[in-house]
């Protein structure tokens, strides 16, 4: 009975001793994560224990969310830092144009109007770079607690393109939204939707030839919003056009943007916990917002 009492204390001390040498291992290492995850580095059991072995699990669980998480950021701050790069040397040209216009008038008599026509060109796209660098400083800093509440789709939306309307009859857009429809809600942040909302105007406005249409769906649960216009972007690659800076090869001192319009809208999509899709047939481009819709 000696014998085995004594072989069952000196188990009890040896299991002791090592649970408290591999705490002490993994204590070493979860101290080292943020050093070390970066490299790929795991928590590793030198001594099985099942909750132990449970425990390692959800840190390594943990670890590849942090890891996950900060390759997001960087990711993100890449593209901020060359959004920010971009934007800035684009703001120079229509500076410069600008300028140069300027002086030319001073030296002149009478007022060239081809010259004037040239000055405003570069102002608009002045305004569309300004606007994005603007969004590009919200996205960047924009640290708002979402505010979720409930919004009744369609008012929402046309009284955004309401705003628009002098946008629209002097581009020679016509807009066709659908009669009859249903009452739409959402549980969203109405500010960001908003902004979705006004970016994808701003994106017809820029592509649009002369006319645009929307259309609504509830489907599984589901509301789908699309946003048509006709085009002529003929090369136009639908599985990119939400990446930073693709303008299709258009030339980056016309009167559109620099690529980046999309990108945060996608970006503010995923945060409302929705899908933006994008498609294109023939002279036809359509922009879908897909959202969890909810009853009245």
């Amino acid at each position: 009975m000696v014998v085995i009492l004594s072989l069952l204390l000196i188990g009890l001390v040896l299991y002791l001793f090592f649970l408290k040498r591999e705490i002490r291992l993994l204590t070493k290492s979860v101290h080292n994560i943020p050093t070390t995850s970066k490299y790929g580095s795991r928590l590793f059991n030198t001594f099985y224990e099942p909750d132990l072995v449970n425990l390692v699990d959800e840190l390594n669980t943990m670890i590849d969310t942090y890891e996950a998480e900060r390759e997001q950021l960087n990711v993100t701050e890449q593209t901020i830092q060359h959004a920010i790069t971009s934007v800035s040397h684009d703001l120079r040209t229509p500076l410069t144009a600008i300028k140069g216009y300027l002086q030319l008038l001073q030296n002149e008599q009478e007022l060239n109007p081809t010259h004037l026509i040239q000055i405003e060109t570069s102002v608009e796209r002045l305004i569309v770079l300004t606007n994005e660098f603007y969004e590009l400083a919200k996205f960047t800093i924009d640290s708002e607690q979402m505010n979720w509440q409930k919004i009744e789709v369609i008012q929402t939306i046309e009284t955004i393109f309401l705003s628009y309307y002098e946008n629209f009859e002097k581009q020679g857009i016509q807009v066709d939204f659908p009669t009859d429809c249903p009452t739409y809600w959402l549980i969203t942040d109405e500010q960001k939707f908003q902004r979705i909302i006004e970016n994808l105007i701003q994106n017809i406005l820029r592509y649009g030839q002369s006319r645009a249409a929307l259309h609504y769906e509830e489907e599984n649960n589901h509301l789908k919003i699309s946003f048509c216009n006709d085009t002529d972007r003929s090369t136009l690659a639908t599985n990119r056009i939400f990446e930073p800076f693709y303008t299709d090869n258009i030339s980056r001192t016309n009167q559109n943007g620099s690529g980046l319009g999309l990108f945060y809208t996608k970006k503010m999509v995923t945060e409302l916990h929705g899908t933006i899709t994008a498609s294109s047939k023939e002279n036809l481009f359509c922009l879908t917002l897909r959202f969890e819709s909810t009853s009245d």
